[in-house]
This record gives structure tokens, C-alpha cells and sequence, in this order.
């Protein structure tokens, strides 16, 4: 299994919002909603459909903030620590 999940997080973050840019230009601390990228709530939920989809992952509604959705890394972070669950359950 690949340990590092951003680049894989940056290509599902281009094209669950249809972004015009190549997902090397997001950096792995940029903020996603309300900052660099500027990104909306309507995008939210899109980006968790396609986080879900692409990591084959629930994302249950008591962890649906911007905290968890900040950056790449806290978006790798998330995956983590929800598949560490899984296993350990």
C-alpha cells in the first residue's frame, strides 16, 4: 500500500470539483474552504462523495467539518485514522 495518500487526495480533490488546475498546484497545507482555495460548502459535499468513493470510506455526519476538510494533510490524517478503525474493529 502507498504510505503517502496526498497525491491521490489532490487528483480526487481536481475531479470531484471539476478544478481547472493540476493537483500538484495544491499544497498539502493549503486551506481548502475560506482560504487559498477558496473553496464553498456546495464543494464539500462534493468532495466528500468522491473522498468516499475514491478510499472506499464512510465519512459519518458527526465528522463532517471544515477541521477534518481543511488541507490535504488533515484529509490524509482523516483517511488514517478511519481505516485504522476498520482494522482494529
Amino acid at each position: 500500500m502507498n504510505d503517502d495518500l496526498k497525491p491521490q487526495i489532490k487528483q480526487t480533490i481536481v475531479r470531484a470539483l471539476n478544478l481547472e488546475i493540476a493537483p500538484e498546484e495544491i499544497g498539502d497545507s493549503d486551506v481548502l474552504f475560506g482560504g487559498e482555495m477558496g473553496l464553498n460548502s456546495m464543494a464539500m459535499v462534493e468532495l466528500v462523495v468522491g473522498i468516499e468513493d475514491e478510499f472506499g470510506i464512510e465519512i459519518s455526519d458527526e465528522d463532517l467539518s471544515t477541521e477534518i476538510f481543511k488541507s490535504v494533510q488533515t484529509i490524509e490524517d482523516y483517511i488514517r485514522s478511519v481505516r485504522e478503525c476498520v482494522l482494529t474493529a
